[in-house]
């Protein structure tokens, strides 16, 4: 029986006044009356709120699952144990949920009666444990309506929302929260506590820093030191309970980023991966520009700049740096004609975020294996540089009939690292070779396996989102690529074309190549057709059928690709088809002049420009200025530059060593302008009486802009627009740069806050609003929030127990009764003013329509004449009668006279009564 409650009882004594009205004005009699009175007993009773328990049957139990890095190996295994048996012991209206948690909470299952577990699928990132988020979301998926309760498996580690604040809101809601507690053991833990290295140090200047090792019981351990990971000093200590101080010092030879780790040796600890700490100083030297050149040694453009007075360091494309660190010893990159395949698309992708995020400095010059021709075009540094790359259709000068057969064989189906498949990045790939092309020229798609499957036949060029949207759709089909029946394939079809350059692209697995054929003399046959062959394979020169696919693109006189990453491909198909266009680089002499905008990078030269053996194709970017341009038809940049982000990025199409640098080496105004140029890139120094620092505190990372007290107020506004630039830890190629603004703290100061969410090096810098860099050491987390060293190695349990002890929850060693609804608050108690309300309005407009369609008084009438059954008693049994004498004579009885028969009334029926009692009142 459902037990109802007023909230305000003491307005039930309204009934009061609302009766003396109704006696006074309201009166009605009969059913009308009854309705009125009903109608203000309502009334009473909706003014003091009754409330009810309304809700269904069952419990809900929803596990907060903790899947942080700090939980025991094992603790995912025990957690699905735990939820199945929690599944099973489900009766009928019960529901069991699923939350997952790490840095972020995520909803792994909805509430549901009879769903079961296998695993967890969500994705949650170790790297932090946000239990209060947990508890919060898991309290959010229980109805209110509905009693249950919440089921926490985990550490009690938390460093994210506030779990007090969660679990007061749990018990707002009658929800108890019951834990379960993991740890990993009761061993020793000794952890590297922090590395308390100088931001910054000068080049071979000696320096002295410390290193806090904490540990919660008194072990011995052996400390290793190592810089940039060789050995510099090993100590064997014995470490109390607490902090111990130990003291290194040190001196670099070597500009750039000297990162310092110093490891502990402790058998048993409970958390070894604390056990390591790391730290980083930046080494200052003069300022010095990296040249990256195909041989890695000096040659024209390096011998100018070092005559004058630029300190200049030479190296190959391949020892390009592929990280930030690396490039810090530089204020300046310059890539002299190298390809984009040698530097690598990992160190183009640290290159742009050393000039865009770091303020450094980038030229590219040009040259036959740079800019288009050199695979830059589609390359993670191609929006980046002040010039594009694409060939516009009035300035090619043979149109084109390219075949592209792509390998759809079985290998094709293997996933990348973003999710997509190989075959899906060769489509993209493909796409963006038909993307360079115009509308004369022509194309066609063929897929491979066993045999061919003709995409898109040749056709124009002109619809290419027509034949992209084709090329996307193809899949891997399984099997293996058939190179021979791809070459034929690819030769019947551009065959068919008069075009001036006729040209086929194979694409194929480098280790899965299969049936070569006779490709020899196919190719033979080819050539005096002027139909070239280039290869783009999958996989490395290495791999077993690299060397045949070499042999075909040189038998076809074109180009071989080698990438073992699919991300890569895309690039590579644009690279090819602008090379086989052979329009990107101008081979012929052209004159070039400066223009007035040279002046913005400085003193420069006065002489005339010279003239150009050959130069790179390019076109001017909305937003880049152009310092020198050539005369020709085409009236193309050959010196373009912009700031980009915090850095400055130029570009030097002309080549300046090598057999189009003739012209330009004997200027006698060459090595002014490559210097000239070479500083502008390099930017200025630092401003006085600015300094800016970055440090740790706690899980976050404190920028710091401190200003000289000295300085003149009216310097304010260079740094009032202040803002900071973190390039966090994550993968370089990937990772997406914080861009903070600093605040005033007080009147010498700003600053700046973020996360540290990932372990590793931070790199960063600070632009004052008038454009000035200021370098920021770098800062370094050496290992995951989830394993700092605790004071009290109970802390987690303390805190699950606090939340069972906040919302009326136990700490569970068994699973009998999770489903009792004893002791939660059943259902939800919920008030009945709506319902009454609705019943108040029903019964008013009854009674108003009762009243004026006179419906009560045709009742009240009916029930008036209705039969009332009547209630006959029996009568009592006459006296026995006096006995007669024998002798009496009996006397002849008189008949009484009846009264006469009432004469009947006439027939009236109901409706007619109350129409005339009606007339009646209206009188």
């Amino acid at each position: 029986m459902i037990r109802v409650s007023l909230a305000y009882p003491e307005l039930l004594l309204l009934i009061v006044p609302l009766l003396f009205v109704y006696f006074w004005r309201a009166r009605a009699s009969a059913i009308g009356g009854a309705v009125r009175l009903l109608i203000l007993v309502l009334l009473a009773l909706l003014a003091s709120v009754p409330r009810a328990p309304l809700g269904g049957k069952g419990v809900d139990v929803v596990v907060v699952a903790d899947l942080s890095r700090s939980m025991p190996a094992d603790s995912r295994g025990r957690a699905l144990e735990i939820i199945k048996l929690l599944e099973q012991q489900r009766r009928r209206g019960d529901r069991v949920g699923i939350v997952t948690f790490g840095r972020d909470a995520r909803i792994e299952r909805l509430p549901e009666e009879f769903s079961e577990a296998g695993a967890f699928v969500q994705q949650v990132d170790g790297d932090g444990s946000d239990l209060g988020g947990a508890i919060a979301l898991a309290s959010s998926l229980i109805p209110r309506d509905r009693p249950g309760r919440l089921i926490v498996l985990s550490d009690g580690e938390s460093n994210g929302t506030p779990v007090a604040a969660a679990a007061h809101e749990a018990a707002a809601r009658g929800l108890p929260i019951d834990f379960r507690a993991w740890s990993r053991g009761s061993a020793v833990d000794v952890a590297v506590e922090s590395l308390d290295l100088p931001g910054v140090v000068d080049e071979r200047e000696p320096f002295q820093f410390t290193a806090s090792v904490r540990s919660d019981r008194t072990v011995e351990s052996e400390a290793v030191l190592l810089r940039n990971d060789v050995e510099i000093a090993r100590t064997r200590r014995t470490f109390q309970p607490g902090a111990t101080q130990l003291t290194f010092r040190d001196v670099v030879d070597r500009p750039g980023v000297a990162r310092y780790r110093l490891e502990l040796a402790a058998g048993g600890d409970r958390i070894p991966e604390n056990n390591r700490g790391e730290g980083a100083v930046r080494v200052e030297a003069p300022p010095t520009i990296l040249l990256v050149n195909a041989r890695g040694g000096e040659d024209n453009l390096s011998r100018a700049l070092a005559a004058g007075k630029l300190r200049v360091e030479t190296a190959a494309a391949s020892a390009l740096p592929h990280d930030l660190a690396g490039l810090l010893p530089y204020r300046a990159v310059i890539l002299e004609n190298v390809p984009a395949g040698d530097a690598g698309p990992q160190a183009l992708a640290a290159l742009t975020h050393f000039a865009t995020d770091l303020g450094g400095g980038l030229l590219v010059t040009g040259g036959g294996a740079s800019f288009g021709v050199g695979g830059y075009f589609k390359s993670v540094l191609d929006e980046y540089l002040p010039v594009s790359m694409e060939i516009k259709n009035e300035h090619r000068k043979l149109s084109l009939a390219m075949a592209i057969a792509l390998d759809r064989s079985g290998s094709m189906a293997v996933a990348t690292a973003d999710g997509r498949t190989k075959m899906d990045l060769a489509n993209l790939g493909t796409c963006a070779a038909i993307d360079t092309l115009g509308p004369f020229d022509e194309v066609g798609v063929i897929a491979i396996d066993s045999a061919p499957h003709v995409i898109s036949p040749l056709t124009s060029a002109s619809d290419k989102d027509g034949i992209c949207s084709q090329v996307r759709r193809i899949q891997s089909m399984g099997g293996g690529i058939f190179t021979y029946t791809a070459l034929v394939s690819a030769a019947k079809m551009v065959q068919e074309s008069d075009k001036g350059t006729r040209h086929i692209v194979l694409f194929a697995d480098a280790a899965d190549a299969e049936e070569p054929g006779d490709y020899q003399r196919l190719l033979s046959t080819l050539t005096p057709l002027g139909i070239t062959v280039s290869v783009i394979g999958l996989g490395s020169e290495a791999d077993s059928d690299a060397a045949f696919l070499k042999d075909i693109a040189t038998r076809g006189q074109g180009r071989i690709y080698f990438t073992a990453t699919a991300e890569e491909l895309p690039r590579l198909f644009a690279q090819e088809a602008i090379t086989v266009a052979r329009s990107s680089f101008v081979t012929e002499p052209t004159a070039a002049r400066a223009l007035p905008d040279m002046v913005l990078l400085g003193d420069l030269p006065a002489a005339p420009f010279p003239g150009l053996d050959g130069y790179n194709l390019t076109y001017l970017r909305p937003g880049a200025t152009m310092g020198v341009v050539t005369t020709d038809e085409f009236r193309a940049p050959v010196l373009a530059f912009w700031h980009r982000g915090l850095g400055r990025i130029a570009s030097l199409t002309a080549e300046v060593d090598g057999k189009y640098s003739q012209r330009l080496n004997a200027w006698k105004g060459f090595q002014g302008f490559a210097v000239g140029l070479a500083r502008w890139t390099i930017g200025g120094e630092p401003p006085s009486g600015v300094q800016a620092t970055i440090q740790r505190d706690g899980a976050q990372g404190v920028v710091r802009l401190e200003l000289d007290p000295s300085r003149a107020r009216s310097d304010a506004a260079d740094v009032r627009a202040a803002t900071a630039t973190i390039v966090p830890p994550d993968d370089r190629s990937g990772a997406k740069p914080q861009r903070l603004t600093l605040a005033w703290t007080d009147e010498d100061t700003l600053e700046a806050r973020f996360p540290l969410q990932k372990a590793g090096l931070y790199l960063g810098a600070v632009q004052l609003g008038n454009g000035s860099v200021l370098p920021l050491s770098p800062l370094t987390l050496p290992y995951s929030p989830e394993f700092e060293p605790r004071r009290d190695p109970e802390q987690g349990r303390t805190m699950l127990r606090d939340v069972a002890r906040i919302s009326g929850g136990i700490e569970r060693t068994a699973w009998d009764g999770v489903f009792s609804p004893g002791g939660l608050r059943h259902r939800q108690i919920r008030d009945l003013v709506i319902p009454l309300a609705l019943a108040l309005l029903l019964l008013h407009v009854g009674e108003i329509a009762g009243r004026r369609l006179l419906l009560f008084a045709a009742a009240a009438a009916r029930l008036r004449f209705m039969k009332r059954p009547r209630l006959r008693w029996r009568a009592r049994p006459a006296p026995a009668p006096a006995t007669v004498p024998a002798s009496a004579t009996p006397q002849p009885e008189i008949p009484r006279e009846m009264p006469p028969a009432p004469l009947p009334k006439p027939a009236v029926s109901p409706l007619a009564r109350a129409k005339a009692k009606a007339r009646d009142r209206m009188r």
